[in-house]
């Protein structure tokens, strides 16, 4: 693979995970994983027409993908859920291993969506919840092989009738995702068929650049001799082209940082195209830079890693209301970075001794046993009733807590729950000190809440409670009785 190519996965991968460091910064780092798409395109091109096709040629090519995916990412899910074991109450097992069962079968574009969209509020804490990307491309590796059959037989027919087939296919995908938009953002954001389109425009762009390569030599001017092309002219056509792609570097980095519309689908469109041409040019330019070559090498483990981390630096209390500061996300970026690197030589070297099918499923099976396992232990510690529960002394009540939570805010804008002049006083006089100290981590989402019928000091204690119920953390407030404050709130839109 060209090294600029690196470089721009390196673009994407950090911009990714400043994206999920300061969402409100870096409103457009989520286009990072689109260029990921478009990549994944161009590579899949380029390896499946590196051989002849065969159906011999289509089992190495999955082999390869499945040996280079899937042992890094179950080990990943192992790790992931041992740490979860040991940070996470027994009340948030049942959740982890709800979304665990998605993300280990590549289904979490599919199964576990987000109520409210990918980009909302109370999605800052799910575990796998990045798992969405790689089930997108899991899914696109395993019919690029049928495209590209079908690409080839139309080729042999007539090159612009191949070509005007990936055209087609790309357009209906991005009408598809378009007319999700506004309606059905999981959808739109996250289904197979709203993102073909980017991985055909990177397939596209290989398929164009390796058959205008012939081409343009053949074209080329000789020297005096007419032996070989003039390096005078491919000097010339370099130069052009590197700053053709200096310019398109630069576009992408600033859009990456500020949409360049107030339309989410154009930016999507702006985004692929410059990728797709980026790749399509065939000289090199700033992006193979060492630096730059190195992180893209192991961006794939960056990907994989870093969101656990942002998700347990958070969850253990590390930074501040407003977020990470930039203490914070340095940390977390070079851990993360650290830790990837380790990940990526590791598997480097592991996986180079598994060069047969026998080898790749015995080491899967072994990796599979390490994560069912995990989840086995912290299966077993769940508490009977799916449903999270305060057992105290002094009320005797016993009454839902999370998931009823996460129920109500989910629906908010269709509940309307009405509250008793008595509840509120009676939850005031049961907050523990406690909740102070801990209101300062929490309050960003009270805003989300509205007290009807409550005098001011009972109103800001139960949105002081209600904001802890978001996050899932009422494990950290000790309790000495049972309520469920949520049937005396009234949910409404942010405010």
């Amino acid at each position: 693979m060209e090294l600029d190519i690196q470089g721009l996965r390196c673009v994407a991968v950090i911009y990714v995970v400043l994206f999920h460091l300061w969402p409100r910064t870096f409103k457009n780092g989520y286009l990072g994983v689109d260029i990921f798409f478009v990549i994944s395109g161009y590579l899949m091109h380029h390896i499946l027409s590196s051989k002849e096709f065969s159906s011999h040629a289509v089992a190495k090519f999955y082999f390869r993908r499945i040996r280079r995916i899937a042992p890094p990412y179950i080990v990943l899910l192992t790790l992931t859920v041992v740490v979860a074991n040991v940070l996470f109450s027994t009340q948030e097992f049942s959740k982890v291993l709800d979304e665990l069962l998605a993300a280990a079968t590549f289904t979490s574009n599919i199964f576990k969506l987000p109520p409210q969209g990918y980009f909302a509020i109370n999605n800052e804490y799910p575990l796998f919840l990045h798992t969405w990307s790689l089930s997108v491309e899991f899914q696109f590796y395993l019919i690029v092989p049928f495209i590209y059959l079908v690409y080839c037989r139309l080729r042999e027919m007539q090159k612009r009738v191949a070509i005007g087939f990936l055209v087609c296919l790309a357009a209906l995908s991005f009408a598809y995702q378009v007319a999700n938009g506004s309606r059905r953002t999981n959808i739109a954001h996250m289904s197979l068929l709203s993102r073909i389109w980017q991985f055909l425009s990177g397939f596209l762009a290989n398929a164009l650049k390796s058959t205008d390569k012939m081409e343009t030599y053949a074209e080329l001017p000789t020297d005096e001799l007419g032996a070989a092309p003039s390096a005078i002219s491919r000097k010339k056509e370099d130069q052009s082209q590197r700053i053709i792609k200096t310019i398109l570097a630069i576009t992408l980095l600033y859009q990456l940082l500020y949409p360049l519309t107030h339309l989410v689908w154009l930016n999507r469109l702006i985004c692929t195209s410059i990728a797709a041409a980026f790749i399509y040019l065939k000289s090199g330019s700033w992006l193979e830079q060492r630096s730059l070559v190195f992180v893209g090498d192991i961006s794939y483990s960056l990907y994989l890693i870093h969101w656990p981390v942002i998700i347990f630096w958070k969850f253990i209390g590390l930074w501040e209301v407003t977020g990470p500061t930039v203490q914070d996300g340095l940390i977390i970026l070079q851990g993360s970075m650290f830790l990837s690197y380790l990940f990526e030589t590791g598997f480097k070297k592991l996986l180079a001794s598994v060069d047969s099918w026998i080898r790749l499923i015995n080491l899967l099976l072994l990796l599979n046993i390490l994560l069912i396992s995990s989840a086995a232990v912290m299966y077993l510690r769940v508490p009977e009733s799916s449903r999270d529960k305060v057992n105290g002394s002094s009320s005797g009540l016993n009454i839902t807590v999370m998931d009823q939570t996460l129920q109500f805010y989910e629906n908010r804008h269709k509940m309307s729950l009405n509250l008793s002049r008595d509840k509120p006083k009676y939850l005031t006089n049961k907050m523990p000190s406690e909740m102070q100290s801990f209101y300062e981590e929490l309050s960003p989402l009270a805003k989300h809440i509205v007290i009807g019928y409550a005098d001011h000091e009972s109103n800001m204690q139960i949105q002081k409670l209600s904001s802890a119920l978001m996050r899932n953390r009422l494990d950290h407030f000790n309790f000495n009785y049972t309520v469920s404050p949520l049937t005396s709130l009234r949910y409404v839109s942010e405010i």
